[in-house]
């Protein structure tokens, strides 16, 4: 057996920051300074400035909408994944009338009621 050295020790590396969190932080962020741009631009005075500010402030709002969505969908994907027989039944969940209903007009279009 060899004996230990003190001096061989390793402490193991700080935690990671989430990629998730920081990815949500970022999000966090974009809409904050949308947010920032619309309440300076409901206090300018100068018209024409308000009016740069309201649109700056949409243009960032729907781009901090759209990296949202894209976090949503690449979750989704994941969900899917490894848990495909959950994301089905919320799916029903919230799908299934439409189903029934599409399911329906179908038979009714095909003579089946």
């Amino acid at each position: 057996m060899v004996p230990h050295d003190p001096g061989s020790y390793k402490p193991p590396p700080p935690p990671r920051r989430s990629l998730f969190r920081e990815e949500l932080g970022r999000l966090r962020a974009m809409y904050e300074h949308a947010d920032r741009l619309a309440r300076t631009a409901e206090t300018a005075a100068d018209r024409t400035l308000a009016e740069d500010l309201r649109r700056e402030a949409e243009a960032s709002f729907w781009a901090a909408s759209a990296e949202l969505g894209d976090l949503l969908l690449l979750m989704l994907r994941h969900a899917i994944e490894h848990r495909r027989d959950t994301v089905r039944a919320y799916l029903m969940l919230v799908l299934g009338d439409d189903f029934q209903e599409l399911g329906d007009a179908i038979a009714l279009a095909e003579g089946r009621r």
